[in-house]
């Protein structure tokens, strides 16, 4: 089920998100978000996904609520993902010059990140 979800993301090149409004709580169990997620999108791709757009040859941006539940092993590892979608999703056009292409993003800032292979991850005994 969540692979498709991030498939779907993917496809409709809808993965340019940011956050705002964010709170972050963290346990023994695990750690859970919340914040005001704003996602780059096509109209075309909006209207696949059910959602009513005055023009799909436009860009907007979608905003809406999201609470994240993702628990986690003694080890620190993940073992699962629960996100709740707020009701209050707000669909706005987005002037071309503001959209955040996912290629405009891989352009700027894969050359700022570290490959997989320098990432070390230690493990206690």
């Amino acid at each position: 089920e969540v692979s498709a979800i991030y498939r779907m993301m993917v496809d409709t090149e809808s993965t340019v998100i940011y956050h705002t409004d964010e709170h972050i709580m963290v346990s023994d169990e695990g750690l859970m978000t919340d914040y005001i997620s704003h996602r780059f999108w096509k109209g075309s791709h909006l209207q696949a996904q059910g959602v009513a757009v005055e023009d799909t040859a436009k860009c907007y941006i979608v905003s809406q609520s999201i609470i994240c539940f993702f628990p986690y092993n003694s080890n620190a590892i993940l073992t699962g993902e629960t996100v709740y979608h707020g009701a209050d999703m707000k669909v706005r056009p987005c002037p071309p010059e503001e959209f955040i292409t996912v290629a405009e993003c891989r352009e700027k800032l894969l050359p700022r990140m570290k490959s997989v292979e320098q990432i070390r991850f230690r493990r206690e005994p």
